[in-house]
């Protein structure tokens, strides 16, 4: 429990910074959340706004050309996204988490809105057990109290001692 989704991604972020030695990219879906983009400029690390097609899918073969010729080793993703509103379908979501294992990269999934949709309810892996896949929501959404910033994460056990020591 932290001090807000954003603090989550703040300590997510810096846990894996530290890990991978500060040498890669951060890849977003366009148009990406603001602090998406900013946590990699506040490290000095690239950012790659990923458009989605037409459908508003994913063009897999060129993400996995993307996070190649990038170097990408964090991908941040929201659903409901924010600012856009995207529900990511469970395919879209368990088909990133089998890339992430493949290509070595992590997920740091964001859910934060996850009540705030339309049609079709929001994936929200949290049957996975995968060391690449972060999970970070919060309260505040959801109970109306966004002013208190209450939120959390869930990390594969391996990784907890050294986040919370952060």
């Amino acid at each position: 429990v932290v001090q807000g989704a954003t603090e989550a991604i703040s300590l997510i972020y810096t846990y894996l910074n530290r890990k991978l030695g500060g040498d890669f990219s951060v890849l977003g879906f366009d148009p990406a959340y603001e602090s998406y983009s900013q946590l990699p400029q506040i490290f000095g690390q690239p950012f790659v706004s990923y458009p989605l097609n037409d459908e508003f899918s994913i063009n897999f073969d060129g993400l996995k050309k993307a996070i190649s010729e990038n170097n990408v080793k964090i991908i941040f993703l929201s659903s409901p996204g924010n600012p856009f509103g995207k529900t990511w379908s469970k395919d879209e979501v368990n088909h990133l988490i089998k890339l992430s294992e493949e290509l070595n990269y992590y997920l740091i999934f964001d859910a934060v809105y996850r009540d705030l949709y339309f049609d079709n309810e929001p994936y929200l892996p949290l049957e996975h057990n995968s060391p690449n896949v972060f999970y970070v929501n919060s309260f505040s959404k959801k109970l109306c109290i966004t002013g208190w910033r209450i939120g959390y994460l869930y990390a594969h056990e391996q990784y907890r001692m050294a986040i919370r020591s952060i």
